[in-house]
């Protein structure tokens, strides 16, 4: 009697209504997966934890090397039977990389695998959330690769700390060169003539 299987919500992929398939993927394509376990909450809380302490990176990776291990047998356990392989496991960042065909990876997590076009190339992807056996549902937190779509992310360019923006800059100096020319804008009194001579009459309007 095959085992019950289970769904992977955080496993579906949406695609826009631009988005078509436009056939299977080849079943003998190399594919590698990596599968990330679910984080395990620690119950006695360790001398760390109860000290209100974080936990140093060394001790981290020595606590998940603990609680991950059974995780880690159960994915290659499962790997190995429909013909995946263990290229790595990495308790300290709870994951483990399989690699193997396409075929392979379809009929492991019940997914039909295609290639897919947007309108701006194509890759590989599948419909709906991917399924594992139940004895794997409460271990597997997502599993990333079999879609292969190339996101955007922005391109920032490194500037040094002093750099700032031309117009910024041009605007700043033409500000600091003004006011450094105009000086304190302070009033000033009439003047008043020597005493002994006669202020200097303005002419009349003709």
């Amino acid at each position: 009697m095959s085992e019950a299987i289970r769904e992977l919500p955080a496993t579906a992929v949406p695609h826009g209504e631009a988005v078509t398939r436009t056939r299977d993927a080849e079943p003998a394509e190399q594919v590698e997966v990596s599968v990330y376990l679910q984080p395990r909450v620690v119950r006695s809380g360790g001398a760390a934890a109860r000290a209100g302490r974080r936990q140093t990176r060394e001790q981290l990776r020595a606590r998940r090397v603990v609680e991950h291990a059974a995780d880690i047998s159960a994915v290659g356990a499962f790997a190995a039977r429909h013909g995946l392989r263990v290229v790595s496991a990495e308790p300290g960042r709870r994951r483990v990389r399989l690699s193997g065909s396409a075929a392979e990876f379809g009929a492991a997590f019940h997914a039909q695998l295609g290639v897919y076009d947007a309108g701006e190339g194509e890759f590989r992807s599948y419909r709906g959330a991917l399924s594992v056996p139940e004895s794997l549902g409460d271990r597997i937190e997502s599993v990333l690769g079999l879609d292969n779509r190339r996101v955007a992310r922005p391109f920032l360019v490194p500037q040094a700390a002093n750099t700032v923006i031309p117009s910024v800059a041009a605007s700043s100096s033409a500000l600091v060169t003004l006011a450094i020319s105009a000086g304190p804008q302070t009033a000033r009194a009439p003047r008043r003539p020597p005493a002994g001579r006669a202020a200097p009459r303005r002419p009349r309007p003709r």
